[in-house]
């Protein structure tokens, strides 16, 4: 059973609508400004009203319609964080490499903070 759940782990999901999870993302990121902008300044409101939209923002992203697959190359994009997750720095390379079908993996961001740490 650990084999078969080790196994999961080098399976990428793939969205079957090319880039939903970024409209998604970007209705996620709206809808969590308008509470931090509408919410009072009471800290236990503030937490509420954020776990809240945590929350929806989880369930858009639980209706994304994904296949598991392990045909495709597997991608892993490293370097300096700035090229790395910008995407005028790197020429959108995730989207460019999508749209041939292969999955992508960015580098851990706590790779980046135990570097900054050590400068």
């Amino acid at each position: 059973m650990l084999e078969d759940c080790a196994g999961d782990l080098w399976v990428h999901w793939y969205e079957e609508i090319l880039w939903a999870a970024e409209t998604v993302y970007e209705g996620c990121l709206a809808d969590l400004c308008h509470t931090l902008e509408t919410t009072t300044m009471e800290p236990g409101e503030q937490l509420d009203k954020l776990k809240a939209g945590m929350m929806r923002c989880r369930d858009r992203f639980r209706v994304l319609d994904v296949r598991r697959d392990n045909s495709h190359p597997l991608i892993g994009i490293v370097g300096e964080i700035f090229c790395r997750l910008n995407t005028y720095s790197n020429d959108d390379l995730v989207k460019c490499l999508e749209v041939h079908g292969a999955g992508l993996e960015l580098g851990p961001l706590r790779v980046d903070l135990v570097h900054q740490r050590r400068d």
